[in-house]
């Protein structure tokens, strides 16, 4: 036909179906076809400093920015997220929410209480109910107390408490762990190489992934960062469309030098 040859493969497999994937099927006559069976995932925040969003802080408190944004970020990878609120820094509380969550869901996601700190009781609950952990730190900024762990098969992504910390390590390890199990031909997000217009510093100690803005003219990419205050700044990171990769003892990208950025999967606004 005037579409695809007899024998041509329209779609592979291992992609996310969306309308004009199903417009294909269903064109070809495929009224049903096999599916990864849809995962649900828990999200439990911890920290007895928290508040919901729509309560009003005190001083000593802040509200809950990283639940809903994990949330959303399921959302958009196809995963169903289940909010399991918040738990104070309480040792046997963390522990029984950890355990009622993996009885119900594919897995769980938590944030805050995996960094040194006395109040940081993730990972001695984690151990205490048998699970395996894989790595507790990574090299990179933001978000090194990243740890991940299994039980009794069931992946725990445990992630920083700092809400730009939370999405850079859900984009390179969580979301990348979730296509894997899902079936993805391509887990990764995609890395594209742009001229820089500005110099950017940071410091040489770890890998760092910055918030940037990518943009195209005359076929030629181009990025810089945008203004960011760290790891508690959403407001700079909401205007990011990209993350600048600074190697390892890699003081500054100057301008006009190439760089490798990730793409994110959403905008931005300069």
């Amino acid at each position: 036909g005037s579409q695809a040859r007899e024998g041509e493969i329209v779609l592979e497999p291992g992609i996310r179906l969306g309308p004009a994937e199903i417009a294909v099927l269903a064109s070809f006559g495929y009224a049903t076809v096999r599916v990864a069976r849809r995962l649900t995932l828990g999200v439990l925040s911890t920290g007895s400093e928290l508040v919901d969003v729509g309560a009003r802080p005190s001083p000593v408190q802040i509200r809950d920015s990283n639940s809903p944004t994990l949330r959303a970020c399921l959302t958009m990878a196809g995963v169903g997220a289940h909010p399991l609120g918040i738990v104070a820094d309480d040792l046997s509380e963390i522990e029984s929410s950890i355990r009622s969550a993996l009885e119900r869901f594919d897995g769980l996601l938590i944030t805050g209480g995996v960094s040194m700190g006395e109040a940081d009781l993730v990972k001695v609950a984690l151990r205490q109910i048998g699970a395996r952990l894989l790595f507790e730190r990574v090299r990179l900024h933001p978000g090194k107390p990243f740890c991940f762990a299994l039980f009794e098969g069931k992946p725990v992504f445990a992630l920083p408490g700092n809400p730009v910390s939370v999405v850079v390590t859900f984009l390179l390890f969580v979301l990348p762990a979730l296509r894997r199990m899902l079936g993805y031909r391509e887990a990764h997000l995609p890395l594209l190489e742009a001229t820089m217009t500005e110099e950017a510093r940071h410091s040489p100690e770890r890998r760092s992934y910055l918030p940037a803005f990518v943009w195209f003219a005359e076929g030629r990419a181009f990025v810089r960062r945008v203004p960011w205050e760290g790891s508690s700044d959403l407001v700079g990171f909401a205007r990011a469309n990209a993350l600048l990769i600074v190697p390892e003892g890699v003081a500054s990208v100057k301008a006009g030098e190439r760089a490798r950025v990730l793409l994110l999967p959403w905008g931005g606004s300069p």
